[in-house]
């Protein structure tokens, strides 16, 4: 399939993903392989990720890594220690409580929450895998033309 055809592709596939850590050193995402369908076009997986993939005919293998500019973007320092209201982020949020760790908003981004201090929040707005390299490896299940 060429990648700049505008026909939309129904593809099964399943794969294992791993990220490049700040020591270079590839680690897991999941325990298991993942078995998944994705429709190109909508947005449900990335961009890069469909390219690949659609240069690939049913049963083909495939190994390959993204950069962190084509997954979930360069890490940014400033967005590292940013302070807000915890009002704001229970809001953007749609969460009644705020502890540390990781949180999705109502839109689907994720940050990092560093500290809850008393009505204010340090937060990391960076995505936890911004800045990190992802090595896919799989096999094509199937692959054809959406339906309508």
């Amino acid at each position: 399939m060429n990648p700049t055809q505008s026909t939309s592709m129904k593809i099964s596939l399943i794969y294992t993903a791993q990220f490049e850590n700040k020591d270079g050193i590839y680690l897991p995402f999941y325990d298991e392989p993942i078995e998944t369908n994705f429709t190109t076009g909508k947005g449900e997986k990335f961009k890069a990720f469909e390219t690949k993939i659609l240069m690939l005919k049913k049963d083909d293998k495939f190994a390959f890594t993204l950069s962190s500019v084509d997954t979930y973007g360069e890490y940014i320092d400033e967005y590292e220690h940013q302070i807000a209201s915890i009002n704001a982020i229970k809001n953007l949020s749609g969460k009644e409580t705020l502890q540390c760790g990781l949180l999705r908003f109502k839109n689907g981004q994720f940050a990092v929450i560093n500290e809850v201090l008393g009505d204010i929040v340090d937060i990391n707005l960076n995505h936890p895998f911004a800045g990190h390299n992802i090595y896919y490896e799989g096999e094509i299940i199937d692959i054809e033309t959406a339906g309508l």
